[in-house]
């Protein structure tokens, strides 16, 4: 059922704006500013749209590169290897003490072997130091070796110790060297820090724990 008096105002209105120019250009002028301020936001709309698209369309393009790229298990494959063949290179003897111990009978063999006359040798390992080897979870081991100089035997066994990387076993790398000359009534000596990296033992969890039943004193 339709009111009188709002079925009135609509009449009124209308026969306003047939008989009153100046209302009609009013309304039409207020239409007129809505329907530009409707365009401007479209546009900024449009605008916004355009620009959201075009960032997936980069974030694709990207994808479809990485995708197309398909050497890349290849390369996965090669740095477990090239890893596989670094850990060849350390000390494996499951305790510092034994690592120390083998790395400093490496050393006083290979230079016997090599005609190389030790004075001293003094071997140490460092287990909590804040270098690359402590920040990789590795023993450095460091040996301070004075030896004779004898070029004909000495650079012959540097040369060898270079190559032991190839031979995929524990290595020494030789981190300096000093030669010291002759003086009255001595020979010529070498001064060598040598340097080795073994790996830590990793100890065994404990069967019995405060949680264990089996521990003695334990809570039933």
């Amino acid at each position: 059922m339709t009111n009188p008096s709002l079925h009135n105002a609509i009449i009124s209105v209308r026969n306003e704006l047939r008989t009153n120019t100046r209302l009609r250009v009013g309304v039409y002028f207020l239409f007129g500013i809505f329907w530009l301020y409707g365009i401007l936001l479209l546009k900024e709309f449009v605008v916004a749209e355009r620009g959201s698209w075009e960032v997936m369309e980069a974030k694709i393009a990207r994808a479809r590169a990485t995708a197309a790229a398909a050497d890349w298990p290849l390369r996965a494959q090669e740095t477990k290897l090239a890893a596989a063949d670094l850990e060849t290179l350390l000390w494996r003897e499951g305790s510092v003490g034994l690592s120390q111990a083998s790395f400093e009978e490496r050393i006083s063999q290979s230079l016997s072997q090599a005609g190389v006359s030790v004075r001293s040798i003094r071997t140490t390992a460092v287990t909590d130091g804040g270098g690359t080897a402590g920040q990789l979870g590795l023993i450095e081991l460091r040996a301070r070796v004075q030896t004779d100089f004898r070029a004909a035997t000495l650079y012959p066994w540097l040369g060898a110790t270079a190559r032991q990387k190839f031979d995929k076993s524990p290595t020494i790398f030789v981190d300096s060297l000093s030669i010291r000359g002759a003086s009255v009534g001595q020979p010529a000596t070498a001064d060598m820090e040598l340097v080795g990296y073994a790996i830590k033992a990793v100890s065994a969890p404990s069967d019995l724990s405060p949680l264990n039943p089996a521990q003695p004193g334990a809570p039933k």
